[in-house]
């Protein structure tokens, strides 16, 4: 290679950003870039390393049969674009990559360069976009995207269609302004340019005219966005009609309450007397009057009392000093608000108490504000109540949720077993001579497995509703464990598949003292998952007892699940993607969870694709109760 060439590729070679590899037959690093050590974490040099050392570790057989495949038939070939590619760091973090790999020589010996990008930030970015996609599909609220150049709309959402009766052809030929009339060209600019200033979002209310004419009141929530790599704004529209009628309401409410007040100040300079023993009396709150400087005029009311307060303490004295001081220069700010005529109504917290201060003027002979008049309500009750019928509403849509989920399993799974007992029922009948048994031995097998399966179907069932509502409580007895284990595992041994056997093995003490029905229950679960994703091959069942701790270990050949797949192993209905052409409910490990929470005792997954799984269980006995020995 010519000098200069030469110094060109180290160039490039030490200043790219990608991860520069080059690869010799055998699958070692013979030379890598700086790059390449800052993506994969190494401050050692990478030269003399297997390149399998760079994938997790479930990868790494797989990609030697790829490398063996590649040096057969050497080929410039693009990695990772359609498939979801993963590297490994030096401190054992997985991340996504692309990999683009070309055949080369060095010395006259090939060799392959691996280019690698670090890909986790586009990830992240399609992720969101994603999510922001569904989002803006899914929303009730209207959703418009339109160009930062020409305004006019380029995304819309369904919601924007139904509420302003405009064909999606329709709007994507708009701007925002052929629905905003009161806006000229200059003054809608002049709204959006502190988002062209990088401002985050801005917020206003106006009108919104629909194709029929009719105009309705919205707040609009504007930000910046991109929208086919260029840059838009993205407009949330709320339908505020019924919050205006509210406030509209609310203001007549005021207004009826401050004439209300007027006429009640009135009465009350007539009879001070009746004022003050109704006032007294106010229940879970209480009524004040402020000068200027909110200072206590007159104050009364059963939670004044309650706080162990006299109306004499308080009058005279500064209305803030009683605030905690994160509230008091809001309420404060508010309060002054008041004496400028507006009627107001505040929320504040104190002393683990939530109050409403509905506050207004009180208008003097010369028709000046120099007082307002302040009604306290302890609303701790109310909330606390509020918050327990949404928590009872949250609790009775998850239930709907979960029914539908149960129905929609249980008709999916019963439907296979009955369509294979009505098909092998069929098929019987036509096998009636002597030497068709072996046929209807095999028909008479599919329905013994097909009846075991809906009774499975049916035992998952039954055990979840019991366990959900409270039914089972551990009855714990004395017996023979080696024994009561061997008749579970008589008990299944009909149904496993041809091939498989239990391998039993006990260790330590004979005697136990647990529920015999929830522990064989477990037994039942974890030994027919095994044999359901296993092949001809034995399941290990190993137990040991010693100082009132029971272990129990139950290991397979199967399929095997996968590290993302174990986090939610025992969550109610889930399938491993490993299984999901497997029939099953997805309730049997979720009720091993639950009876083994029922025993206070826990449960370990240890399992790798295509390898099998080892389940752990550890259980304590509870004490046990002293034998009556009398005759």
């Amino acid at each position: 290679m010519p000098t200069e060439n030469k110094q060109i590729f180290e160039t490039l070679f030490h200043s790219a950003n990608e991860a520069i590899l080059i690869v010799n037959s055998g699958g070692k690093i013979i030379k890598a870039n700086p790059a390449a050590h800052r993506i994969f974490g190494y401050s050692i040099s990478m030269e003399g390393m297997g390149m399998e050392l760079l994938l997790p570790k479930n990868l790494r057989g797989q990609h030697k049969k790829h490398r063996e495949s590649f040096n057969k038939d050497p080929k410039s070939r693009a990695m990772g674009r359609d498939l979801d590619l993963l590297g490994r760091r030096d401190d054992g973090s997985v991340f996504p990559v692309e990999v683009s790999l070309s055949p080369s020589q060095v010395n006259n010996q090939p060799v392959v360069i691996a280019f690698v990008i670090d890909i986790t930030e586009r990830k992240k970015r399609e992720q969101i976009e994603l999510s922001m996609g569904r989002l803006f599909d899914q929303s009730l609220n209207e959703l418009y995207i339109f160009s930062s150049g020409s305004l006019k709309f380029v995304r819309v959402n369904q919601a924007a269609i139904d509420n302003l009766g405009y064909s999606m052809d329709e709007l994507l030929g708009m701007t925002p302004l052929d629905l905003k009339l009161e806006y000229s060209v200059k003054a809608f600019e002049q709204k959006l340019k502190p988002l062209r200033e990088k401002t985050s979002k801005i917020q206003f209310e106006t009108k919104h005219r629909r194709k029929d004419g009719s105009t309705y009141p919205i707040e609009v929530h504007l930000q910046l966005t991109t929208f086919d790599m260029k840059p838009a704004f993205m407009a949330i529209i709320m339908d505020i009609t019924d919050r205006k009628l509210a406030e509209k309401k609310l203001k007549a409410y005021s207004q009826k309450l401050e004439a209300r007040v007027q006429e009640r100040t009135k009465e009350l300079r007539e009879s001070q007397k009746l004022y003050s023993a109704i006032a007294r009396n106010f229940p879970e709150g209480m009524i004040s009057v402020f000068d200027k400087d909110l200072r206590y005029v007159f104050v009364e009311g059963k939670e004044l009392y309650a706080q162990g307060i006299t109306s004499e303490m308080l009058m005279g004295t500064y209305y803030l000093d009683r605030l905690p001081q994160e509230v008091a220069e809001q309420t404060k700010t508010k309060l002054k608000q008041v004496f400028k005529g507006e009627a107001l109504s505040i929320d504040i917290k104190f002393r683990g108490n939530d109050y409403v201060l509905d506050a207004v003027p009180i208008s003097g002979d010369d028709n000046m504000i120099h007082q307002i008049l302040v009604i306290e309500k302890n609303v701790t009750k109310r909330k606390k109540a509020e918050e327990h019928v949404k928590r009872a509403l949250e609790h009775e849509k998850e239930l709907s949720e979960l029914k539908s989920r149960f129905v929609s399993t249980a008709s999916h799974e019963f439907r296979t077993p009955l369509s294979t007992i009505l098909s092998s029922v069929s098929l019987l009948s036509r096998y009636d001579s002597l030497d068709e048994k072996e046929k209807r031995d095999k028909h008479i097998q599919r329905i013994k497995g097909a009846v075991h399966n809906l009774t499975g179907i049916l035992n998952d069932f039954l055990s979840l509703d019991k366990l959900e509502s409270g039914m089972i409580e551990g009855s714990p007895t004395v017996f023979d464990f080696p024994k009561f284990i061997q008749e579970v595992c008589d008990l299944l041994t009909p149904t496993l598949k041809k091939g498989q056997y239990i391998e039993f093995q006990h260790r330590g003490d004979q005697e136990i003292f647990l529920d015999r029905q929830v522990l064989n229950n477990i037994l039942v679960n974890l030994l027919s998952n095994s044999s359901k994703y296993s092949g001809q091959k034995p399941i290990k069942l190993l137990t040991a007892l010693s100082d009132g701790q029971l272990s129990i270990v139950v290991e397979d050949q199967g399929i095997g699940i996968s590290e993302d797949d174990q986090k939610h192993l025992f969550e109610r209905f889930f399938r491993s993607k490993s299984a999901i052409n497997i029939p099953g409910t997805g309730l049997g490990l979720n009720i091993v969870k639950k009876y083994l929470d029922l025993m206070g005792g826990t449960i370990e997954v240890n399992s790798e694709l295509g390898k099998g799984t080892v389940f752990t269980v550890r259980l304590n006995q509870p004490e046990k109760y002293e034998k009556d020995t009398a005759d």
